[in-house]
């Protein structure tokens, strides 16, 4: 029958705490988070803004810290703490990279040393902590992530919650004692503030309690938690509740997605299976596919994919066969790889359709819960109401050489992929040449730019967070340097997509239909030119260029669709650009300079492009 005493007697709690005086089991494993630092810190040295990163900087720029600033949603995220240390680094240095990088080598040490106090305390310091210790600090599957600010201040917080949270809420199952309950949500509400992901370590939370804190079936396990750990169950439900509340509150929204009815799902399940976590968890992929620009994705042979299968059936059929109860321990990777398998095929999927399975930045934290599976599959928790009990000899778990062989193969592996993956993360340039050139073309705060506000590439910015991914909003710690005319005569720039200043044209997807006489279509103080166009535009904001001929500086005012323009042209044969708002047919031009005619000659509606683009 179940049975544990309310508080553990102090024998029994000097029994279950790690030793800590000079234990070689605690120095070999802070050794080898002194490797895995420098390793990461390796794949930061060099490392730079990245595509999303560029979104949330274009958001905090010249903007005050408000709660709607870091409230707001982004792509399905609640991340106000991530969104506040931006705007801190941005007002230090815009493009400076170096904070970003402290921080996210700081909350990866900080996960690091987590795991080492969540192994020592389930385990004690047994030198069986080491291989799983190792597997999660050097595992591929979360170095995608980490390098990646964006993805990284969020993916890091989840980690820190899974082992100090975790941590905590062990000792409250030991101890009983209310201040650890307030310990573990203090760490969950400082980690939900990084990501709303953090909600599954709960899950984490009740397969711990239930699995190795209660006995007999499930439901006497359920009664046993709630008689015994009620006020603890009380206070996560209450702070789980109150952070949906917040989220939903907050208008957060996944983006649209694949469903069941419409996407695959079990294609994506076997590609993230088969061909990303099995293969990340014993060293793998060894080799990556380039998607775009600095992302990869995993690319296995299919050697190593048949291999690591095979390998990680073998040990799981052997662990059932040689311990008793090793089973409740894949309850935990289990949990977290169905929850990531239904986020991603709910939001993410019909983006890429399967192949976003082999996207490691969507499997992270399975590498430390994976590796927390294998320790509570081989070891036995310390002071808990069940655990695993040997049934017989094994060759392997008894044989250090053989762990210590295996561990070492599978660190190698994974060390190899993940240099693979940080070198060509760091020599992926563009994005840092196109502010580089962005900074060397553009005017001076005496003379700025006249730029035409369009669209930054692609590999900058997605055009989904329009109008933020727009010249104006990416470059704006340029803003001093640019300015953006609703018309400009002569004179309109771009920022291409090499980050150039480059002559502005517009394209012509509508057209002037050629006007008759020598003046063309004449303009003056009594008579107003209506410049047809070939065809009528339903809607829109456009750039016109329009040519002219002046015979002297001329005031007048040019009306394209709602769009109202009181410029002066210059006497000449000249070009004046100038923006459409709303559905037009033609463009209304009229001189208020007594006296004076402006002939317009033709013009062009459509997108304002680099002029060596072909436009005209």
């Amino acid at each position: 029958m179940w049975h544990s005493p309310d508080v553990l007697s102090p024998s029994l709690e000097r029994a279950i705490r790690p030793r800590t005086r000079r234990s070689p089991v605690l120095l070999a494993a802070l050794g080898l988070v002194v490797v895995q630092l420098a390793l990461r810190g390796w794949a930061l040295y060099g490392s730079w803004f990245q595509f999303d990163d560029f979104a949330f900087i274009s958001r905090m720029i010249d903007q005050p810290l408000t709660p709607g600033l870091v409230l707001d949603g982004y792509g399905g995220h609640l991340m106000p703490a991530g969104f506040a240390l931006t705007w801190l680094f941005v007002r230090a240095d815009p493009l400076g990279f170096t904070a970003y990088a402290i921080t996210l080598l700081v909350l990866q040490a900080v996960a690091s040393l987590g795991m080492v106090a969540l192994l020592r305390s389930l385990f004690g310091s047994r030198w069986g902590i080491l291989p799983p210790l190792a597997l999660y600090l050097f595992s591929a599957l979360s170095l995608p992530a980490f390098i990646w600010w964006a993805a990284g201040v969020n993916q890091l917080a989840l980690q820190v919650a899974l082992t100090w949270g975790l941590l905590a809420h062990l000792t409250y199952l030991r101890t009983r004692r209310l201040r650890w309950v307030l310990v573990t949500a203090l760490v969950m509400v400082g980690c939900l503030a990084f990501y709303e992901k953090v909600l599954l370590v709960y899950g984490a939370i009740a397969i711990l309690t239930l699995a190795y804190f209660a006995s007999g079936t499930f439901f006497d396990r359920v009664r046993q938690v709630w008689a015994r750990y009620r006020a603890g169950l009380l206070v996560h439900v209450a702070c789980g509740a109150a952070y949906i509340a917040v989220y939903l509150a907050v208008g957060v929204q996944l983006p649209g997605g694949g469903n069941g009815a419409d996407f695959p799902l079990l294609a994506l399940t076997g590609t993230m299976v088969g061909r990303s976590l099995v293969p990340g968890l014993l060293g793998g992929p060894v080799t990556w596919e380039v998607l775009s620009g600095p992302f990869q994705l995993a690319d296995p042979g299919s050697g190593l994919v048949v291999a690591s299968c095979l390998a990680l059936v073998a040990l799981v059929v052997h662990l059932d066969r040689s311990t008793a109860r090793t089973r409740r321990a894949w309850a935990l990777p289990l949990f977290f790889l169905g929850s990531d398998i239904a986020l991603i095929g709910a939001a993410r999927a019909s983006v890429l359709g399967p192949v976003i399975g082999r996207e490691f930045r969507y499997l992270t934290e399975l590498g430390l819960v994976c590796a927390l599976g294998l320790a509570l599959a081989t070891l036995p928790v310390r002071g808990a109401v069940e655990s695993l009990e040997r049934r017989t000899p094994s060759p392997f778990l008894d044989s250090r050489e053989w762990v210590a062989l295996a561990t070492v193969t599978v660190c190698l592996l994974a060390g190899f992929s993940s240099v693979r993956y940080a070198q060509h993360w760091k020599e992926s340039d563009q994005a840092r040449e196109y502010f580089a050139h962005a900074d060397e073309s553009l005017g001076t705060p005496t003379d700025p730019t006249p730029l035409a506000n369009v669209s930054v590439p692609q590999y900058i910015m997605w055009g989904y967070d329009y109008p933020r991914n727009t010249t104006r909003y990416v470059l704006g710690m340029f803003a001093a340097r640019m300015s953006f005319p609703e018309a400009s005569v002569d004179h309109l720039y771009v920022v291409g997509d090499d980050g150039l200043v480059t002559p502005a044209g517009v394209t012509s997807e509508r057209a002037a239909v050629p006007p008759l006489g020598p003046c063309g279509y004449r303009a003056a103080t009594t008579h107003t030119a209506q410049v047809l166009l070939d065809q009528p535009v339903a809607d829109g904001e456009w750039w016109v260029r329009m040519s002219y001929v002046a015979q002297q500086d001329t005031d007048v005012t040019i009306q394209a669709g709602t769009a109202v323009h009181e410029v002066t042209l210059r006497a000449g044969l000249r070009n004046v650009y100038f923006q459409s708002d709303g559905a037009l047919s033609s463009i209304a031009v009229r001189s208020t300079t007594p006296g004076a005619t402006v002939c317009v000659a033709d013009a062009a509606l459509g997108f304002a492009v680099p002029l060596v683009a072909g436009a005209s």
